[in-house]
């Protein structure tokens, strides 16, 4: 991302900074108390019967055991349901409080921000996964054990699609189980950062304090993101996504993890563009912000964390010389970075000037596991559709995702970008099963190249992209294993470009 010429105009003012941030009003406590109380009551109610009524009948009836099993999980389910929205209360009075005491200064609104210690975040999604966990099973594990046995006996063999939704649910459960596991190890994460706000197109630091002492060989990952989280449709229909507008990721060498009497303090350098849009949270269903990432391999469970920040404009001019800088190192230190073979690119120097680069997928097991295991769930929902005649215009949409899945499948499996890079600009031709494409691009219409994650924010692959003059981007490769590998083939290429 190129810098503006010129100083940033901040367009500071304190009554648009509080709109910035200011949510919608907030329920009252008591309603919200009300609220969790209503959809909670038929989960701790119907579980408790449930419950009582697979004891009496344990030893002699053949479905107490289902019984207590769905009596637990909905008890479970109206707890933490009830627990989860009395903590969302107490934490909007502390806010209301806040934005009563620094008017203006959105960064003040959240105590972790105030104080300039923000804690992990992954804590509160393992008990939303927990909860989504616990109503998913509370659903579908009777439905399947009351429904399928009666339907197959009458030869209706279409219910056996009936099992997939438990076997997601085992699935759900099993990730939920490896988020406690990484609580229990990792602790809860905490950032402590230098200076708050982070102000866009200036450098900022910080430390993250992880609840452990064990050092990873490959050192610490991390990662700062814009994202979008864009809200639509409405009732049971409503769904959120979060787009990632701008990001960068730097690795910080294990040798720097400073002790500490939990565990370590590991210091972390990044920089965000001048350009980046500050953190604005004033349309619930349009919501602008950022997160820090932080990762690290162990044998076992890994260590992943995040922490979401505070970006404003504060009436400081800024002339983005001070990302231009961080960016331009971070290219050069990734240049002179050796690829690791696993990143599955060969790269070819050319007589006449320039590099070539071959970049395939490279395969693993969970990795092709998980694209069958998506093909056949999406397969088996469109046989259902079709098999129950379900209206055309939800077969058609489940049709075109499937062919788009098949296709990112093949392409996967079997085929092979290569990228011809030199001063002239850049030539990419993709390969499968015979047949090929080739796009150029002129070095003048190119305005960076660049490692991204085109996947979103949890991808588990990543690419090259580029940006031309225009604003438009393009994908060079894709399926590469980590971002370190994808922002060293980024930084090769933008070397040979600039090359005279």
């Amino acid at each position: 991302m190129q810098p503006p010429a010129a100083p940033v105009d901040s367009g500071y003012d304190a009554a648009m900074l509080s709109r910035t941030i200011a949510v919608k009003p907030r329920l009252s406590n008591h309603l919200l108390y009300a609220l969790s109380m209503l959809f909670a009551l038929p989960f701790l109610g119907g579980g408790a019967l449930a419950l009582l009524q697979g004891i009496r009948q344990y030893g002699t009836g053949k479905n107490a055991i289902v019984l207590i099993v769905v009596g637990v999980i909905c008890v479970a389910t109206g707890l933490l349901v009830v627990g989860g929205l009395r903590s969302t209360a107490a934490a909007n009075s502390r806010s209301e409080a806040l934005q009563a005491r620094y008017p203006g200064k959105p960064w003040m609104w959240r105590e972790e921000w105030m104080n300039r210690s923000i804690r992990d975040s992954n804590r509160v999604g393992a008990i939303g996964m927990w909860i989504f966990a616990l109503f998913w099973n509370a659903i579908s594990i009777p439905l399947a054990v009351l429904i399928a046995p009666s339907e197959l006996a009458k030869g209706h063999h279409a219910a056996l699609l009936i099992l997939l939704f438990p076997l997601i649910g085992i699935f759900v459960f099993i990730a939920a189980i490896y988020q406690t596991l990484r609580s229990i190890r990792f602790g809860t994460s905490t950032c402590h950062l230098e200076n708050v706000p982070v102000v866009p197109g200036r450098k900022f630091r910080g430390d993250v304090e992880i609840g452990n002492d064990t050092v990873p060989e490959d050192g610490y990952h991390f990662r700062i993101a814009s994202l979008q989280a864009m809200t639509t449709g409405s009732g049971k229909n409503r769904s959120t996504t979060e787009h990632t507008l701008w990001d960068d990721e730097i690795e910080v060498n294990a040798a720097a993890a400073m002790r500490s009497p939990t565990g370590v303090r590991v210091p972390f350098e990044l920089a965000t563009p001048p350009d980046g849009h500050t953190t604005d949270e004033s349309d619930s269903s349009n919501r602008y912000f950022w997160r820090l990432y932080a990762t690290a391999q162990f044998a076992g469970v890994d260590y992943a964390a995040q922490f979401q920040i505070p970006v404003f404009q504060t009436g400081e001019a800024v002339d983005g010389s001070e990302f231009a800088a961080f960016e331009q190192r971070h290219r050069s230190e990734a240049a002179r970075r050796q690829l690791p073979l696993s990143a599955g690119v060969q790269i070819t120097a050319r007589p006449e000037g320039g590099e070539e680069f071959q970049i395939r997928a490279k395969k693993t097991i969970g990795g092709m596991l998980r694209s069958l295991l998506f093909l056949v769930i999406l397969n088996a929902a469109l046989a259902a559709l079709i098999h129950y005649n379900a209206p055309f215009g939800f077969r058609a949409v489940l049709f075109l995702i499937d062919l788009l899945v098949i296709l990112a499948s093949i392409d996967y499996l079997f085929g092979k970008t290569t990228a011809t890079v030199d001063a002239t600009g850049v030539k990419v031709r993709w390969e499968c099963f015979g047949a090929a494409w080739t796009t150029s691009y002129d070095a003048a219409a190119i305005a960076s190249i660049d490692g991204a994650t085109p996947g979103g924010n949890n991808a588990s692959s990543f690419a090259v992209k580029l940006k031309l003059s225009n604003g438009r981007t393009r994908i060079l490769g894709g399926y590469l294993p980590d971002r370190e590998s994808a922002d060293i083939v980024a930084a090769r290429m933008m070397a040979d470009l600039r090359r005279a």
